[in-house]
């Protein structure tokens, strides 16, 4: 059987961009997380809170980590971000994160700029 964790969605003012003057001012990101697990948690038999990964708590994790750093690249953004998530599960679990750049300044990129750092998960 697999279990998975997916946080989609999550919204943050970030300093990102390459030039000093993009960083200098916060801009709306929005990064996705997903989590395929080697084991199911036990909360999926138990249905108890402290059997379960607390995503309010990894949020947080992420969100302070985001808004206490400036980075340059969208590809390095996710691969740190990657290296902090999976830090808190186990190394036989798999990650993937996605950070998409919301209003990158290119006038004809209206849909936003992503990048995807981790392992393949299919759910």
């Amino acid at each position: 059987m697999k279990a998975t964790l997916r946080l989609h969605d999550i919204q943050l003012m970030m300093s990102v961009g390459h030039l000093e003057e993009e960083r200098a001012t916060l801009q709306p990101m929005r990064i996705d997380v997903d989590i395929l697990f080697a084991t199911p948690p036990k909360a999926c038999d138990t249905d108890e809170l402290d059997d379960s990964v607390c995503y309010d708590t990894l949020i947080a994790f992420v969100r302070e980590y985001c808004e206490n750093n400036s980075f340059k690249l969208l590809e390095h953004l996710s691969k740190r971000l990657h290296s902090l998530v999976h830090s808190q599960f186990s190394e036989s679990d798999k990650v993937f994160i996605r950070v998409v750049k919301l209003n990158p300044p290119i006038d004809v990129l209206h849909g936003g700029a992503a990048c995807g750092y981790g392992d393949s998960i299919e759910c």
